[in-house]
């Protein structure tokens, strides 16, 4: 069994770690995985950012800066 908790988008090269990963795993093996989306996706996270960002009258992040789903 292969198993990645939250640490397949901090892969710098995701192919080669994917590649990796099942190679190490034997016959009928499991690959298990989670990982975040953007925070569009995830309402529990977009849900209190947009009702923040109201409130503050803030604009969102630019693309590509770090969060906490990110």
């Amino acid at each position: 069994m292969v198993l990645s908790r939250w640490g397949l988008m901090f892969m710098p090269n995701l192919n080669k770690a994917l590649s990796n990963a099942f190679r190490a795993l034997k016959s009928c093996g499991r690959f298990d995985c989670t990982v975040w989306a953007e925070i569009s996706k995830v309402p529990f996270g977009s849900i209190p950012m947009s009702i923040v960002m109201h409130e503050l009258n803030v604009p969102p992040p630019p693309l590509g800066t770090p969060g906490p789903l990110l």
